[in-house]
């Protein structure tokens, strides 16, 4: 069991795919992962940093010091940086205490609100990790699952259409560049074609310069004709390729046993006389933490590590903190 977070390799509770000696028939013990992606999903991070950049952008306020109206953004962004001198610092002091009502203002009871609602999607986030983590979450459970074959059917048809919309816009914004590649073809032959006949008219030795000249535009439009014709190749062999993507039928490859296993195709029974036992500590690799704390884990995984420590109090699993980063 595996929970991937930022800056750390993975936490991993290895599981043996060879069985216990009374285990019978012979079959590996499921696997369970989560990634730092699907626990700021849950957090639902990413989305309240946008709201809060979109409304730094949108809210505006008069500056004192200017009388000119800003965005939040702009007063923000023009904070005098911290400086080991004191006649800069001063600045930057004297900066924030002249619009320290605008800070107030925007750090408001609407701030407050977005501040309970992360700490609500702390909680949402830890708690759908350990349910993962401890095998009760649907994510590996099929049972815990409403309407699969429907949900399923949904996504493969929205995954089809984003893909062929995907491959329309591609082949349209294709055709449009050999359209243009093809009337920039057909000038420079028109030009060649040109200067060819003035070259005719051109030659002799009264007028060597002028013979000269044309042949040198000559030789570089047929260079550039040279290029043309390449690029076009080079698009039309693109065109080609997704006319037969979109109209060849692609089968699912097939599933290992343990990749059906853990994603719930098959059903995993566990023993009324066995818990599921989840280790933290080994599988931290190429983490590096400035100040380690004995027997503290970085980030998220203390606060999943927590969580699951408050079941194992309630005899629903085991949980085994190994060697720990700073600990000897």
């Amino acid at each position: 069991m595996s929970l991937d977070v930022p800056a750390t390799v993975s936490l991993v509770s290895t599981a043996s795919n060879d069985p216990l000696p009374e285990a019978s028939p012979r079959e590996p013990f499921p696997v369970y992962k989560v990634s730092a992606r699907e626990y700021r999903a849950q957090c639902g991070t990413q989305k309240r940093m946008q709201e809060l950049e979109q409304r730094k952008r949108i809210t505006m306020f008069l500056d004192p010091h200017n009388g000119r109206s800003l965005s939040y953004q702009q007063i923000e962004s023009a904070i005098p940086p911290r400086h080991p001198s004191p006649h800069e610092y001063e600045k930057r002091c004297r900066y924030i205490l002249d619009r320290l009502g605008i800070f107030f203002t925007f750090y408001g009871h609407q701030h407050s609100v977005a501040k309970f609602n992360a700490y609500r999607g702390r909680q949402r986030g830890v708690a759908y990790v350990s349910n993962v983590l401890a095998g009760i979450s649907r994510k590996y459970v099929k049972e815990k699952r409403t309407k699969t074959k429907r949900n399923r059917r949904k996504r493969r048809k929205r995954a089809r259409h984003k893909r062929a919309l995907k491959l329309h816009e591609t082949t349209h914004a294709l055709r449009q560049n050999l359209t243009i590649l093809e009337r920039t073809i057909q000038d420079t032959n028109m030009r060649i074609m040109s200067y060819k006949k003035a070259m005719k008219s051109a030659s002799g030795p009264a007028l060597p310069t002028t013979v000269y000249q044309l042949d040198q535009k000559l030789a570089r439009l047929e260079a550039s004709l040279n290029d043309l014709n390449e690029e076009r190749m080079f698009v039309q062999r693109q065109l080609n390729s997704i006319h037969l993507e979109m109209t060849e039928r692609r089968s699912a490859p097939a599933m290992k046993a343990t990749t059906r296993l853990s994603h719930g195709v098959t059903k995993h029974v566990a023993s009324p006389d066995r818990v599921p036992m989840i280790v933290f500590g080994d599988g931290l690799k190429g983490k590096k933490v400035a100040t380690p704390l004995k027997k503290q884990l970085p980030g998220p995984s203390n606060l999943v590590f927590n969580n699951l420590e408050e079941r194992q109090s309630q005899g629903r699993l085991l949980v085994v903190l190994n060697k720990c980063i700073g600990e000897k």
